[in-house]
């Protein structure tokens, strides 16, 4: 039986990490997630959609570099429209979701989401060329792990034009006939985890209203610094 992620269990609080370590996890969230008619075995739909989104970056560089509205555009077009957000929102809540109200969790949901847009949107922007030219020589390979008709895992071995290589899990959801993205980790950390923990850490400082206000503000300011991604968490 497939265990509710929000109440799975969460990641722990690890070691600080380089900030270039959560900076890569993000951008692998926005290369790899995959719709995809969930008929369609998840490794094919990772490796079409990386595709795709590697030819979006490197059309619209000079744009993203320019602009964080543009790079925040691409986001809400790569990104949002194939993620789990609200499995993700469910998620980082842990067991605030179910003690929520339906309209404290439905506030919450749309704040993370705004915020998933800024938080990466800046990420892509301030990084633009450095992403772009690294997409530039990369090659990879899609492996199915394993599905069980809701979800999926595929490992992708990145290769650099240098002859390094990387592993980076994608953990998927079916959800009204694709495949979504709910989790990605790199070297055994969770980008999930890395959000669960930030949200975790504020909520022992806040109420959910409190929190949900101020990811709201966040997003609304376009200079926001992005919170969160020193805390570097291991998924168990």
């Amino acid at each position: 039986m497939n265990q509710d992620p929000s109440t799975a269990a969460g990641s722990r609080r690890g070691r600080r990490a380089p900030r270039w370590l959560a900076m890569l996890a993000g951008l692998a969230c926005c290369v790899v997630s995959a719709p995809a008619a969930a008929r369609v075995e998840p490794a094919r739909a990772v490796d079409s959609t990386l595709a795709g989104v590697r030819d979006a970056i490197l059309a619209d560089t000079a744009a993203i570099k320019a602009s964080p509205e543009a790079a925040r555009q691409l986001i809400r077009r790569t990104l949002i429209p194939r993620a789990d957000t609200r499995a993700t929102a469910r998620y980082v809540l842990a067991q605030q979701w179910p003690q929520a109200k339906p309209v404290q969790r439905e506030a919450f949901h749309s704040a993370f989401h705004d915020h998933t847009v800024a938080t990466y949107g800046l990420l892509l922007h301030r990084f633009a060329e450095r992403v772009a030219e690294a997409l530039k020589g990369l090659s990879w390979r899609t492996e199915t792990v394993r599905q069980d008709g809701q979800t999926a895992l595929v490992r992708t071995l990145f290769r650099t034009e240098g002859g390094g290589e990387q592993t980076v899990r994608i953990h998927l959801h079916a959800r009204d006939g694709h495949w979504l993205l709910f989790d990605a980790e790199y070297a055994g950390f969770s980008l999930l985890g890395i959000w669960r923990a930030e949200i975790q850490g504020r909520l022992r400082r806040q109420t959910l209203p409190e929190l949900t206000a101020a990811l709201q503000q966040r997003h609304s300011d376009a200079n926001a610094v992005t919170p969160g991604l020193d805390t570097q968490t291991r998924r168990d």
